[in-house]
């Protein structure tokens, strides 16, 4: 049996501005079985497939989870922070945070995990990102049977996605860009030739406790290999778009503020993490916004 992934789960619809506030707000008023409700699309205020989709993105950003029963939905202890420090989704902060919960989702966010965590190209076209998507797809989860339709929608969505300012690639139908388009992450390179161009974030654009955050998530420990575990251009650093350097800067100044500390050796840089509770993290940039 091959790993556990998940393709198409948004139904061809990428996050729209307002449908993760929208869920909350609605799942705080009418209970966890709100996606199951007949009226939901009033409720919602939006089409039949969009519903489903909104529920797919809750999911797939941990700001839900589904209940005992399987069946009905509550909101996490994350869903919950954000309702109390940023309900509106309005800091960008909260933007990478959502990203890095979806880029880090390998079963239910499949393509875009392959993406932002296997795939090392900066400059593509949308049959070639789906070619190497589909080779990767392929190599890592080996599907006895699987929908290439659904990874092409994938790849599709990834770009309408992240396209920073995409009103061009927008067809009317699908008249509102994402909000994820605001990180900057792929530009459109070239219009002509239909290719698209994976963008470094600058230092002020992705706040250091970000990295925090995602290093505390993303390892279960308190002493790190940065060498062999950080500073290698894949996981961490690739689901920012950023290569070691970029991580090891962000590490430096988490050092100066004492989050962090590293010994630096000849052929060995070790770090340590003086915090270890990753959602004090996030309150500490919501209370405070350091910098």
């Amino acid at each position: 049996m091959g790993t556990l992934y998940k393709l198409k789960g948004h139904g061809s619809f990428y996050i729209r501005e307002g449908w993760l506030r929208k869920g909350l707000k609605n799942i705080r008023k009418y209970g966890g079985n709100l996606f199951s409700r007949k009226d939901a699309v009033e409720i919602l205020g939006v089409g039949a497939n969009m519903v489903g989709a909104i529920k797919y993105w809750l999911l797939a950003t941990g700001l839900v989870e589904y209940s005992n029963d399987k069946k009905s939905l509550k909101i996490t202890p994350l869903g919950e922070l954000i309702e109390k420090y940023d309900p509106y989704f309005e800091d960008i902060f909260t933007l990478w945070l959502m990203h890095y919960k979806i880029a880090a989702n390998k079963e239910f966010c499949t393509s875009w995990y392959l993406f932002f965590n296997e795939i090392d190209i900066k400059y593509f076209s949308k049959a070639e990102l789906l070619e190497i998507l589909k080779s990767k797809f392929e190599n890592i989860f080996r599907p006895e049977k699987y929908s290439l339709k659904s990874l092409e929608d994938d790849c599709e969505c990834i770009i309408k996605m992240y396209l920073d300012k995409a009103i061009d690639e927008i067809s009317p139908e699908d008249n509102l860009v994402s909000p994820f388009s605001r990180l900057g992450l792929l530009r459109l390179k070239d219009k002509k030739r239909g290719i698209y161009e994976r963008v470094v974030p600058s230092f002020d654009a992705l706040h250091p406790l970000i990295l925090l955050y995602a290093v505390l998530d993303f390892f279960d420990k308190t002493e790190i290999n940065m060498n062999e575990e950080i500073l290698h251009d894949r996981g961490i650093s690739r689901i920012f778009n950023l290569d070691g350097y970029g991580v090891y800067r962000y590490m430096e100044f988490l050092e100066k503020k004492n989050y962090v500390n590293i010994v630096r050796t000849a052929h060995l840089n070790t770090l340590y993490l003086n915090v270890k509770d990753k959602t004090l993290v996030l309150e500490e940039y919501y209370k405070n916004e350091v910098r």
